[in-house]
């Protein structure tokens, strides 16, 4: 690839200023679009609720595909309280983008007041994601007993 490249070329291809340049002869947009498509994985939690179900991995032996599936009631309660925990993560989510998007727009007296909501929602996102892997165990926990009763 840097044969018959000359010093400067080979400068810029090290220093990497255009990523294109470094994959001659390959077709960089129908990669770039084919990865846009992709769906982001959820970093917050392994569990996610899909179209086909819940996906709530119990053990190597049980995952869960719906709110039936669970034999302790405390656990079905807990996944339920979980799943409510993660809509909720959501909402704050673009609640915060949104006021975020706002504060650029406003003066300095609105921006402090505004700034105060922002601050208050940044907190709640964290502990609610504090309380989500919390759940996640517990509801886990108390499913695992009930099967090994």
């Amino acid at each position: 690839m840097v044969n018959g490249k000359s010093i400067k070329e080979r400068i810029e291809l090290a220093e990497i200023r255009d990523f294109r340049a470094t994959w001659a002869g390959k077709n960089i947009d129908s990669l770039l679009q084919r990865t846009r498509r992709i769906q982001p994985l959820n970093t917050d939690t392994q569990d996610v609720v899909t179209e086909e179900g819940l996906g709530f991995y119990i053990n190597d032996h049980h995952t869960y595909q719906s709110l039936d599936d669970f034999q302790s009631p405390e656990a079905r309660q807990q996944v339920t309280q979980w799943l409510a925990k993660q809509e909720d993560l959501k909402i704050t989510q673009a609640t915060l983008a949104e006021k975020r998007a706002y504060y650029t727009t406003l003066d300095a007296s609105q921006r402090e007041r505004l700034g105060v909501e922002i601050l208050s929602l940044e907190r709640d996102i964290r502990l609610i994601r504090q309380e989500l892997p919390l759940l996640e165990r517990s509801a886990r926990n108390l499913e695992i007993r009930a099967l090994s009763k």
